[in-house]
C-alpha cells in the first residue's frame, strides 16, 4: 500500500503521466 501512494505521487508531480505510469508499469 505504501508503493501505491509513491506511485501516485510520482505520476501527478510528472506531467507526462501516460508515460511515466508506463514505465512504472515495468
Amino acid at each position: 500500500m505504501s508503493q501505491k501512494r509513491a506511485h501516485k505521487s510520482v505520476i501527478y508531480r510528472a506531467v507526462p503521466i501516460s508515460k511515466d505510469k508506463r514505465q512504472f508499469s515495468r
